[in-house]
C-alpha cells in the first residue's frame, strides 16, 4: 500500500471509492427496507413515502458522511504534496521541511473532521434517526 501511496499516488483513490461504495450500499440498503415496508403496509398507493425514504436513506448518511469524505480528500490533498515533493526529488533544505509542516497542517484538519464526523456518526445521528 505504501507504494501506491507514495510513487503512484492511487492510495487516496483507493479509500476514496472504497468508502464511497461503502456509503452507497449503505444508503440504498436504508431505502430498500424502507420501500418494502411502506409497500407491504399501503399497497403501493403513497407515492410520497417513497420520496420520504430516499430522502430520510440520504441524510442519515450525509449528516456524518460529508466531513468524513472532506476528511479523505484533505489527507489524500496532504498525501499527495508529500508524493509529489518525493518525485520532484524536493527533500532537502528549508522547502522539504515547509511541504512536510504544510502536510502535518492538512492532516491535523483531516484528523479534526474525521473525529467530528465520528461524534456525528455516534452521538448525533441516532438522536434524530433513533
Amino acid at each position: 500500500m505504501y507504494c501506491f501511496v507514495v510513487y503512484y499516488g492511487y492510495g487516496a483513490i483507493f479509500i476514496l471509492t472504497w468508502n464511497a461504495s461503502v456509503l452507497g450500499v449503505a444508503i440504498g440498503n436504508i431505502i430498500r427496507s424502507g420501500l418494502v415496508d411502506v409497500a407491504s403496509n399501503t399497497g403501493l398507493d403513497q407515492i410520497f413515502s417513497y420520496v420520504g425514504l430516499v430522502s430520510v436513506g440520504l441524510l442519515k448518511y450525509s449528516l456524518h458522511g460529508i466531513p468524513e469524505i472532506a476528511a479523505y480528500f484533505v489527507g489524500a490533498l496532504a498525501g499527495g504534496i508529500i508524493s509529489f515533493s518525493i518525485i520532484r526529488r524536493d527533500f532537502k533544505g528549508k522547502n522539504f521541511e515547509r511541504i512536510i509542516l504544510d502536510s502535518a497542517d492538512l492532516l491535523f484538519i483531516a484528523i479534526g473532521l474525521i473525529l467530528a464526523s465520528a461524534v456525528l456518526e455516534v452521538w448525533v445521528t441516532p438522536l434524530i434517526f433513533g
